[in-house]
């Protein structure tokens, strides 16, 4: 019987050993899986970070882009209410050149004046209006992408925390 206890207190022992031996293991792996998780969450914060700036400097931009579109429709309205001034002269001055002809001469090269003056702002206009088509298309192409970037950024962390809740 003492041999009995001997081999069951050696093989108790062996198995103590073993399981202390596999606890050790264990306890490596999950520091490991630990520093691995730490490792992973703070790559996920710096990217969120780096996102949520180049998150604000393209609304800085599309901001600063509004803002100048608006400058720029002002200055449109400016000139649409000059040239509509202009053709309101124009037309006062066909009345007068109609009804005086002592005057003529001198209002035909107002009227001229005018004319030039009008097509020069006719063309502003529609300079200007090209440009606020342009700018309107950077603004929206600018929404786009940032529309984009935001998409891209949470499937990427909600991947990234579907990995760590797995983990």
């Amino acid at each position: 019987e003492a041999s009995q206890l001997s081999g069951t207190l050696a093989r108790l022992q062996a198995e103590r050993d073993m399981l202390l031996r596999t606890a050790s293991d264990k306890d490596t792996e999950l520091s490991s899986l630990r520093q691995q998780v730490y490792s992973l969450q703070s790559s996920l914060d710096q990217e969120r970070e780096r996102y949520n700036r180049e998150l604000e400097a393209l609304r800085a931009q599309l901001q600063q882009q509004l803002a100048i579109n608006a400058e720029q429709k002002l200055e449109i309205d400016h000139l649409r209410r000059e040239l509509d001034q202009a053709r309101q002269q124009a037309s006062h001055a066909n009345t007068a050149l109609q009804t005086n002809e002592k005057a003529g001469s001198q209002l035909s090269g107002t009227l001229a004046g005018l004319q030039a003056e009008r097509e020069s702002l006719l063309r502003s206009v529609r300079e200007k209006d090209s440009e606020l088509v342009s700018l309107r298309q950077q603004a929206q192409l600018q929404q786009s992408a940032i529309d984009q970037h935001r998409h891209m950024a949470g499937m990427e962390m909600g991947s990234l925390q579907a990995q760590l809740q797995q983990q």
